[in-house]
């Protein structure tokens, strides 16, 4: 049984001993306008078989820190951010090397179009909780129509020779025009 602890322990010594201790660093800016950039993704890939080895996000200051132990000597570096076009470098080191990587400045991935013309159509109708909402303009009327000939081209909607407002079947206690309440009165 002391042999097999021995054996273990052996083991793990040699595998520490083999891993090196690494240290990156640097500062993430636009390359426009030199701006930090907060919140930048860095991380630590094997060169061989694109194991992650360590990772980090830029602090408010654009600084990063990558620091641990790996067994691994060739690494792929990379750091991204949304908009900008991936920074990438392959990094070779001895045990306890530190390294300074200075500033890393991005470019934008960000392409121009000449134009864009956006052709949207109001919904003519539109509910919202209990109310309805219509939107004159998408039903025919003339041009000198009044409340009474724009509320009898609404769909559902009846006017009785007493001047009562139904929709669906449902009386209307109100309405508004433009947002704000019109006597319903005036119909009546």
């Amino acid at each position: 049984m002391k042999r097999l602890i021995l054996t273990v322990i052996a083991i793990l010594a040699m595998a520490f001993v083999h891993a090196q201790r690494f240290e990156i660093k640097g500062i993430v800016k636009d390359s426009t306008n030199q701006e930090l950039l907060q919140s930048a993704t860095v991380f630590l890939e094997s060169k061989t078989d694109s194991t992650l080895i360590s990772y980090s996000i830029t602090d408010e200051n654009g600084f990063f820190k990558l620091v641990g132990n790996t067994a691994v000597k060739e690494f792929n570096f990379f750091t991204s951010f949304t908009g900008y076009k991936e920074y990438n470098k392959i990094i070779t080191f001895e045990n306890g090397t530190i390294i300074d990587l200075g500033t890393i400045n991005l470019s934008s991935d960000v392409e121009f179009l000449e134009g864009i013309v956006v052709n949207a159509r109001k919904a003519p109708v539109t509910v919202k909780q209990d109310t309805l909402e219509f939107n004159a303009k998408s039903f025919n009327t003339k041009a000198d129509a009044n409340l009474e000939d724009v509320i009898k081209e609404l769909p559902g909607v009846e006017i009785d020779k007493d001047g009562k407002i139904t929709v669906n079947g449902k009386e209307v206690t109100k309405i508004l025009v433009n947002g704000k309440e019109f006597l319903v009165m005036i119909l009546k």
